[in-house]
């Protein structure tokens, strides 16, 4: 009869073991975050930046000559990594001909990165590459050359420009 309550005990050792190690295993799993790729990318850039508009888009901030912020927003979808800056919103600018001439002579010369311009005006330069086929010196210069750009063509729009360029 000694041996029941040993069984019964080791059982329920076993039992309520399983059940606690599950639980804790499950309440760890829940509290790691995940990090995206993007986000080792700037972490190994050691990069200052910032979430925005969901787990897989951030932003980092650059300083230019023409423009006193540039945010530069990065979103990863699956391996692909859009990196985008917005020059100037369509309402702040009266493109000429002229102006548009110029920036689409400014787009045959950029490597990958391209300058848009919306159905309201808006002006943008953007790249996409596949995250999987980056470096981190790679990485690193597709951010800078984008804020780089960014500020060329606020440069480039400042005879067209409403109002004086502010911080995006």
């Amino acid at each position: 009869m000694k041996t029941r309550p040993l069984c019964i005990a080791v059982l329920a050792f076993f039992v309520f073991g399983t059940y606690v190690t599950s639980v804790d295993a499950q309440a760890k799993k829940d509290s790691v975050i995940k990090v995206t790729k993007t986000e080792k990318m700037l972490r190994d850039a050691k990069a200052t930046y910032r979430p925005f508009q969901g787990e897989d888009s951030f932003v980092v901030v650059y300083e230019g000559k023409e423009l006193k912020e540039i945010s530069v927003v990065l979103i990863e979808a699956s391996d692909l990594l859009i990196v985008l800056a917005d020059v100037a919103a369509g309402r702040e600018v009266d493109l000429t001909d002229g102006v548009m001439r110029k920036l689409l002579e400014f787009n045959m010369k950029a490597d990958y990165l391209k300058i848009g311009i919306s159905d309201i005006g808006s002006i943008r330069v953007q790249t996409e590459q596949e995250l999987s086929l980056m470096s981190a010196k790679s990485f690193q210069k597709i951010l800078d050359q984008t804020a780089a750009v960014a500020d060329d063509v606020a440069r480039l729009l400042k005879p067209v420009r409403k109002t004086s360029p502010e911080p995006k």
